[in-house]
């Protein structure tokens, strides 16, 4: 028979948690150089590599990952865009529906990098509106934006927004 599908719980950082996880997963057995970056109760920064090894890290720090960062993500975003090489993309996943993401997308393109959002759906988490509002300015600044809706299946969401964007980038 067929396992069931793993629900998670609603808050969005077990979400969060499972994306990062699945990206890095998926990139490093691209044989991508992955990277991490996380600000909740400690700010961590694991740098770039394409090893399995990186995956073990990743997971290690995905494991003690708090949402009490005290850094906007604009900030977090201006102390490391520095040290990604130009033309990185950079994938930002949140919940919130502040203008700072808008900041930082804005900060990864002056840089010359490429911002790809992973968009907790915030009120669909009990959270406050404006998920929608946020994700039209960025798609209006030529943004990829992956909407993640409570519960959402992840696999089907993450795979159908690789498959949009690799075709849109082909256009």
């Amino acid at each position: 028979g067929r396992r069931p599908e793993p629900t998670l719980p609603p808050p969005t950082l077990e979400y969060g948690v499972s994306i990062a996880a699945s990206l890095a997963h998926y990139y490093i057995e691209k044989r991508r150089a992955v990277g991490f970056v996380t600000s909740g109760s400690v700010y961590t920064v694991i740098s770039a590599e394409r090893s399995e090894r990186q995956e073990g890290k990743v997971l290690e720090t995905l494991a003690f990952v708090t949402a009490e960062g005290k850094l906007s993500l604009a900030s977090l975003v201006d102390l490391q865009a520095r040290q990604m090489p130009l033309g990185s993309s950079a994938l930002l996943v949140t919940p919130s529906v502040d203008d700072d993401v808008v900041l930082a997308v804005e900060l990864l393109q002056r840089r010359n990098l490429r911002p790809v959002i992973i968009l907790l759906m915030a009120e669909t988490f009990g959270g406050r509106p404006g998920s929608d509002l946020l994700a039209a300015k960025l798609e209006r600044r030529n943004v990829p934006v992956c909407r993640v809706y409570h519960n959402a299946n992840l696999s089907e969401t993450l795979s159908g927004f690789a498959t949009q964007t690799e075709q849109a980038s082909h256009l």
